[in-house]
């Protein structure tokens, strides 16, 4: 059997020992080697005699170390390949992204030149809310602003927006006012409030306060069908959901060839294998959007990414010192 041992060192010489599919490959050539040896004994042959022919017939050293290189070397490259799937595919996903965020705020501005929308309180509302988002400081040039939109707006479409004031730290700094303008059966109790943020969504920087006429509300209200229509029959109105689930999908990929990329090159525990993918899985559970199960944004992904990456390097310098690529 000494002789059947160094025959496999032979062939493996060349190779790193502690490589997970090399320990695999050395067992199962010595398992197939015994048993041969064994049948050929069993057939009446010596021991000398029966390991000369299970040798001859595995192939010559050479020839076998070759053949088992590219094996090898075949499948690391598949796990590299998968990595680079992985990145293809978040690209991939992160170009649907920016097509919808672009059309969607194209659409949510001038409606594309529909009918009831371009005559809606949508696009003005916006328009004030684009001004203060851009003002730290409320100013006589902020009021004038506003001011114009507002004028421009309800001459063309009678007075819709008849009341108008901005807040601050729950003082008022603006109002614009037309109630006397309208007849009383226009006149409209409810009231409309949306809260401005800083660029960085976090810090609340006005409450602006809208009313408007019965008609005005009607109006917007066939504008809103009317926008609901053109965005679901629009292709691009999909590429939101597709793009989640790219980003999910290339999370998976990367996690599966990141880990078989160590697994490759040397045991990892599957424990280590599972507790990667529940801290990942965890972590999108947590940042999941409460509107549904793939509303997340593509950072998310890329924290994943991130911390499977992290968790997994860990590991493998824990168990190999020698790098992955």
């Amino acid at each position: 059997m000494d002789r059947i041992n160094n025959y496999i060192k032979q062939i493996y010489k060349s190779f790193n020992n502690k490589d997970k599919d090399v320990k695999i490959l050395k067992e199962e050539m010595k398992t197939h080697l015994n048993e041969r040896t064994k049948e050929l004994q069993n057939k009446g042959l010596n021991e000398d005699d029966s390991i000369d022919i299970a040798i001859k017939e595995f192939g010559p050293v050479k020839e076998v170390d070759a053949e088992l290189s590219l094996i090898i070397s075949e499948q690391k490259k598949f796990w590299k390949c998968l990595f680079l799937c992985a990145i293809i595919i978040y690209l991939i996903g992160a170009a649907l992204g920016l097509t919808y965020n672009k059309n969607s705020n194209i659409l949510y501005k001038n409606g594309f030149g529909t009918h009831y929308y371009k005559q809606s309180s949508y696009i003005v509302v916006a328009e004030i809310t684009d001004i203060l988002k851009n003002e730290d400081n409320f100013s006589k040039d902020t009021e004038k602003k506003i001011t114009e939109k507002l004028d421009k707006y309800n001459s063309q479409n009678n007075n819709g927006i008849y009341y108008c004031s901005v807040w601050k730290d729950h003082k008022e700094l603006f109002s614009y006012y037309r109630e006397n303008k309208i007849p009383m059966s226009e006149k409209n109790s409810d009231f409309k409030v949306p809260y401005i943020y800083a660029k960085d969504k976090k810090t609340l920087k006005y409450s602006v306060t809208f009313k408007y006429t019965n008609s005005q509300n009607k109006l917007d209200d066939k504008a809103m069908a009317e926008y609901d229509d053109l965005y679901y029959k629009s292709i691009w109105s999909k590429f939101r959901n597709y793009s989640y689930i790219l980003y999910l999908a290339s999370w998976i990929v990367f996690a599966i060839a990141f880990l078989g990329i160590i697994y490759s090159e040397k045991k990892l525990p599957i424990f280590f294998i599972v507790l990667v993918f529940l801290e990942t899985g965890g972590l999108f559970y947590l940042l999941f959007d409460k509107q549904g199960l793939v509303e997340f944004m593509s950072r998310f992904t890329i924290a994943a990414i991130v911390i499977t990456g992290l968790i997994s390097a860990i590991l493998y310098k824990k168990i190999n010192s020698r790098k992955v690529f």
